[in-house]
């Protein structure tokens, strides 16, 4: 059994090996698996298996042409792929029992049978373990959260990419341990002209790019003094956001804010005696923002977006979209 990282550094290593008759991939990570797999039809393709076949099981699955052609050699290519992916995770005995029998192929071609996250019950089966020792066995292992910094840090050295440790946590941070999202921003750095080591910023800008934004994230961002702020307004316009819901989602927060801060409380408790609805998160980014607002700057805001609501009418001219990037770069910025 081999750890589906240590499987695919081997060929990362240039240490090709011996090609076997049959390998299972499974495990509770499927990206890794997927990736895998992957990574060896690339190393049998380098190695003369011309032909790739692909063929998804489900329970109700018919076996015999997986059969026929496994025993057939190709028409121009002696050697082929068969990659047999599992479409459920629960396969009944009858189908596991017919995958098992493929995998003690004695022909020249190379089977590769995914089978995804095999649940627990089908592990403990007969066939399962006959498929075991059938086949050369590799495990997609959980990456937890304290082993995802070591495990972006060495995908990138494998995509030669270089980031800074301030990168590498907001990546960490923006994932919420998803591997395959992970990857593909890692991915997407190490293909830019982007000077290395990756700045923090870069990461940031790109992420806000690649981000779809609710009108909640732009008045945290505000709340937290955050340049990103400018990127949520520019991103909003080209989803298309009404600007008529922006303005009241932030002409009540401002004034909320406002009202906190006459009355000299903490937010929590300012909210409670001014009957405030707010919940938890809110109320922090309130006193977050209290921190970094004077009275007169929400005051100024405040006037923007009544400004701002009167072209939104019809009763003002105005380009809406530009007064309120003015507003948050003042606030944000100035």
């Amino acid at each position: 059994m081999i750890d589906s990282q240590q499987f695919n550094q081997q060929f990362i290593d240039g240490q090709t090996p011996a090609f076997d008759r049959t390998y299972l991939f499974y495990g509770q990570t499927p990206f890794l698996s997927v990736e895998n797999a992957r990574v060896l039809v690339e190393a049998a393709k380098n190695a003369g298996f011309g032909t790739r076949e692909i063929h998804y099981i489900d329970n109700r699955s018919k076996f015999q042409p997986i059969l026929s052609s496994l025993q057939s050699p190709g028409l121009f290519d002696p050697k082929k792929v068969l990659e047999l992916r599992f479409d459920t995770d629960k396969p009944t005995k009858k189908i596991g029992e017919q995958v098992a029998k493929i995998a003690q192929h004695q022909s020249q071609n190379l089977v590769i049978i995914a089978a995804g996250e095999v649940g627990y019950k089908a592990q403990k089966e007969k066939w399962f373990s006959q498929l075991q020792q059938s086949a050369t066995v590799v495990v997609s292992k959980p990456i937890y959260p304290n082993q995802l910094p070591n495990w972006i840090h060495q995908r990138a050295t494998q995509l030669n990419l270089a980031l800074e440790s301030e990168a590498l946590k907001i990546i960490m941070r923006y994932s919420e341990g998803n591997l395959l999202w992970t990857n593909q921003i890692l991915m997407q750095l190490a293909n830019s002209d982007y000077e290395q080591p990756i700045k923090p910023t870069v990461v940031e800008d790109m992420l806000a790019d690649l981000s779809v934004f609710q009108v909640d994230d732009l008045s945290q961002a505000l709340f937290a003094k955050d340049h990103r702020a400018l990127k949520i307004v520019q991103k909003l316009e080209r989803e298309n956001e009404p600007l008529v819901f922006i303005t009241s989602v932030l002409q009540r927060d401002i004034d909320a804010l406002q009202k906190i801060s006459q009355s000299g409380m903490p937010a929590e408790q300012a909210c409670r005696a001014l009957g405030i609805w707010a919940n938890k998160t809110k109320q922090r980014g309130y006193q977050q923002a209290l921190s970094h607002y004077a009275p007169e700057q929400l005051m100024t805001a405040f006037s923007q977006l009544a400004q701002l609501d009167k072209i939104n009418k019809g009763q003002a001219k105005g380009d809406g979209w530009l007064l309120l990037t003015r507003l948050v770069s003042q606030l944000v910025v100035g």
